[in-house]
């Protein structure tokens, strides 16, 4: 197998795999998505600092912001985070840094950055109003 010799997307779609056929797996997938974000798998960081942010919410923003600087979908969701649900993770809502963060993901091409941020234009949330 292919993540046993620490091969990241592998270990990553392993874990997404047990993840979602297997609830009793949860721990297995949890250290496949360890070691894919060791190896620096942005795609495995965004999926493991997803669901990090209610049990350590520190660890899951490190893993969301590095895994931003090159996975628009972990842009998004860094940015998403700080912008729409700070609160629910014991964070200081920071518009300017979400919005840079999802405008960034958005113009990489991330879909639901260029929602969010259309709405968030749209709005004025967070952002002046256009």
């Amino acid at each position: 197998c292919a993540a046993k010799q620490g091969h990241a997307p592998a270990h990553h779609w392993l874990a997404v795999l047990l993840d979602r056929a297997f609830a009793a797996a949860a721990d297995r997938a949890l250290d496949h998505w360890h070691a894919a974000a060791q190896a620096g798998y942005a795609p495995a960081m965004l999926a493991l600092g997803s669901r990090l942010l209610t049990s350590d919410p520190p660890r899951a923003l490190e893993l969301l912001r590095r895994a931003a600087q090159s996975h628009p979908p972990a842009a998004f969701w860094y940015g998403y985070v700080h912008h729409a649900s700070a609160p629910q993770h014991g964070l200081a809502r920071d518009n300017a840094l979400a919005i840079r963060y999802i405008r960034s993901a958005a113009e990489q091409g991330d879909a639901d950055a260029q929602h969010y941020l259309a709405m968030a234009l749209a709005s004025g949330e967070g952002v002046v109003r256009d």
